[in-house]
């Protein structure tokens, strides 16, 4: 199995550990990029938590340490910012996925460490795939508009696809298919893996076994191939 990424990393914002308290000497209700990330974060971790009906902005709020007003400056409504706070942990994700990714030159490898990054996620910030897949239920309601997917998924799946492609490791038709088992390997991961972690490690490991076969099914014909022209 690929090595483990680097452990998650949520860029402009303190260590879980810091319980998104505001660094002392700044104002409570300061309106700042900081400030938008802090209710972002908490917004996160909340419906994930509780969902769109679970929790009030008062309760946001009060969890962020600023005043509803603050909260209402940056977010007009709940609605929007529980959109929001859906797109920042997809955006969260797809950061993560990229950084694992770097640096490899395969299809293959690009996906066992894409898988193992999403296994790193599920272990240190659960709340980003629970709220994905509450916001995918919770966008059945019109006035949450979050049915349209963020822009970092689309793109994260067509430039590996289009790597892959330009290397001969796929046939254009094919890269389509390609990007839906994307879709199905983390949706699978995230709905299966969340509260079991030996369940996530079964599966993840099955995942793995079976992309690496998808590798190794292709260097058969290559061989042959050599060999015909010999």
């Amino acid at each position: 199995m690929a090595e483990v990424p680097a452990p998650l990393a949520v860029p402009g914002f303190p260590p879980p550990d810091g319980g998104g308290r505001r660094r002392a000497g700044r104002p409570r209700n300061h309106d700042s990029d900081e400030t938008r990330r802090l209710l972002l974060e908490v917004a996160l971790d909340a419906f994930a938590e509780h969902g769109f009906d679970g929790v009030s902005t008062r309760d946001l709020a009060r969890l962020a340490q600023v005043a509803p007003t603050t909260l209402f400056h940056h977010f007009a409504t709940k609605d929007e910012l529980y959109g929001a706070a859906y797109h920042h942990a997809v955006g969260l994700a797809y950061a993560h996925y990229r950084q694992a990714i770097a640096g490899e030159t395969t299809l293959v490898g690009e996906l066992r460490r894409m898988l193992a990054a999403a296994d790193v996620i599920l272990t240190q910030r659960p709340a980003i795939a629970l709220l994905s897949v509450r916001a995918q239920i919770d966008q059945q309601r019109p006035e949450l508009h979050v049915a349209n997917r963020p822009a970092a998924v689309a793109t994260f799946r067509y430039e590996m696809v289009q790597r892959a492609i330009a290397r001969g490791e796929l046939e254009a038709a094919d890269g389509v298919h390609v990007q839906r088992l994307l879709d199905v390997f983390l949706w699978g991961l995230s709905v299966i893996g969340y509260e079991d972690a030996a369940v996530r490690r079964e599966s993840l490991q099955a995942i793995v076994h079976f992309v690496e076969l998808i590798g190794r099914s292709n260097e058969p014909a290559t061989a042959v191939g050599a060999a015909d022209q010999g």
